[in-house]
């Protein structure tokens, strides 16, 4: 991507970073899709970029056990140094190699009223959201 006349891309690190949040995601039987949100989703990322996703649910039942699980000392997507949930819905993180994401966890009708330009496909990413609720 070239922006104000100079190439801006994500640098390996962050890439190998969502491919680490795909195989995760992917594996979590509890997510319905999963995309990706923020900057990257917009095609707006570059090398300073943290890695948003938004990780739909199947059943809004499993979001408490969610948040728990990828804001634990032992989440499943790497080894961090700095870990935060907030709002019962959202988890951030800094790994150990000093890249950040987030995952924010939300149902499916919260998950359509997202504009669709806003979020790229990374997980069963079939059915995009419509903008509306």
């Amino acid at each position: 991507e070239i922006r104000q006349g100079r190439r801006v891309s994500l640098r390996p690190e962050q890439e190998a970073l969502i491919e680490r949040l795909r195989a995760v995601l992917e594996a979590d039987d509890r997510i319905a899709s999963a995309w990706l949100s923020g900057s990257t989703g917009k095609g707006t990322a570059d090398e300073w970029s943290d890695i948003d996703v938004t990780a739909v649910l199947i059943d809004e039942d499993d979001r408490a056990a969610c948040v728990a699980e990828y804001a634990g000392k032992q989440n499943p997507v790497c080894a961090t140094l700095w870990l935060r949930h907030e709002y019962g819905r959202l988890v951030m993180a800094v790994t150990d190699q000093w890249e950040r994401y987030d995952i924010h966890f939300m149902t499916g009708p919260e998950f359509r009223a997202v504009d669709p330009a806003t979020v790229k496909p990374l997980v069963r990413a079939t059915k995009p959201p419509s903008g509306k609720p």
